[in-house]
């Protein structure tokens, strides 16, 4: 059962991760994925290469070249063998939907996030963008999944889609056991405080900053694990609230996860967030968690976590305090997460009900 997974770029994202820690368990089941990717950045193609995953960049051509574009992947349909195309993101899927209602192979898509929900800019364009990829998708797609609760249910009724089934993203529990084994020791005594993620406005690091100013804290350090436009100006903002801040960058996952298993509580304050993927690596590292309640995160979250309304660093900082001055509810926290996010999560069984879907598509396509 050969597929090819057919995404933008290969770069640090969640949905680029994903498919490292999915593939090789969809290997498992019998599943032969190839990686077809739109452009660079090519960051995670060692990686995926490294673990056996055939990676192939289409021929570059204008991204509303749909002729093109379509023509390009049908070729690489054909010279793969490919049974199904899975698409993640935006252009991949409208490719992948053209071609699968021109008779080439089934299409599915899993959506990462929540594009028409205000992380994006609005306006025409977005308004366009909105109705092709509805259009098309409708055509030409066979089955749909959401990352989340939240992500499916914006897609059903953004896109107007009949059904959009819930697939969370995937944690390699195998790299998750390494980190555990491999974290160094505490640099210090003091609590130390860490944001994993992208530094892009909706991850919230801005209203970490702004609920430390002035929280009622023992000594602490706080670290930003991640990459990102932002990083000037967070460090002025960090300067100006007096924190020791520190922003590393540049990690590889090995690394990431070994700097998360550093925390003694995580905090994921998100404005916008499809799932969650790396509050749901600090539970499996049983690290205790805040989140925000944006998007997929209370659904990664469940009772094993603290929650506060996504931009309320009054609550926030409430959290913070409350949680700081609790070992014991530090300890069970992370004992909880780390039983949710293995029994949740692990991509083995994410991969096994993956798989079934599709020689379902497959099957079905045949008849």
């Amino acid at each position: 059962m050969r597929v090819l997974h057919l995404i933008e770029t290969l770069g640090r994202g969640g949905a680029e991760r994903l498919l490292v820690t999915l593939l090789p368990a969809l290997a498992k089941q019998g599943v032969e994925p190839v990686v077809g990717v739109l452009k660079p950045p090519l960051d995670l193609a060692p990686e995926l290469e490294a673990r056996g995953v055939r990676v192939v960049t289409l021929p570059q051509a204008h991204k509303w070249n749909l002729p093109a574009k379509v023509g390009a992947l049908r070729e690489l349909c054909r010279t793969e063998r490919i049974e199904l195309v899975h698409a993640h993101l935006y252009f991949p899927g409208i490719y992948a939907a053209l071609l699968a209602s021109r008779g080439g192979p089934p299409m599915i898509e899993t959506f990462h996030n929540q594009a028409y929900a205000g992380a994006n800019r609005g306006g025409l364009k977005l308004e366009l963008h909105r109705l092709v990829r509805s259009a098309l998708l409708r055509r030409g797609g066979s089955r749909f999944y959401g990352v989340s609760k939240a992500v499916a249910d914006h897609y059903r009724e953004a896109l107007s889609l009949a059904q959009v089934a819930v697939m969370p993203n995937a944690i390699d529990m195998e790299a998750i056991e390494t980190a555990r084994a491999t974290s160094p020791a505490h640099e210090d005594n003091r609590l130390h405080i860490v944001l994993p993620g992208r530094l892009v406005h909706e991850k919230g690091h801005a209203d970490l900053i702004a609920a430390l100013e002035g929280a009622n804290l023992p000594p602490h350090r706080v670290s930003f694990l991640g990459g990102g436009p932002l990083e000037g100006r967070l460090h002025e903002l960090g300067k100006d609230a007096g924190l020791d801040l520190d922003i590393v960058t540049g990690l590889d996952h090995p690394d990431f996860l070994s700097k998360l298993g550093t925390a003694d509580i995580v905090v994921a304050p998100s404005r916008f967030e499809g799932f969650g993927i790396a509050a749901a690596e600090a539970m499996a590292l049983g690290k205790p968690v805040i989140a925000s309640d944006a998007g997929g995160l209370p659904e990664v979250i469940g009772d094993a976590g603290e929650m506060f309304p996504a931009g309320d660093t009054d609550a926030l900082r409430s959290a913070l305090e409350e949680l700081a001055g609790d070992s014991g509810r530090q300890a069970e926290l992370g004992r909880l997460g780390a039983i949710r996010a293995a029994s949740e999560f692990s991509s083995d069984a994410i991969a096994d009900r993956l798989a079934s879907e599709y020689k379902e598509v497959i099957a079905a396509r045949s008849q």
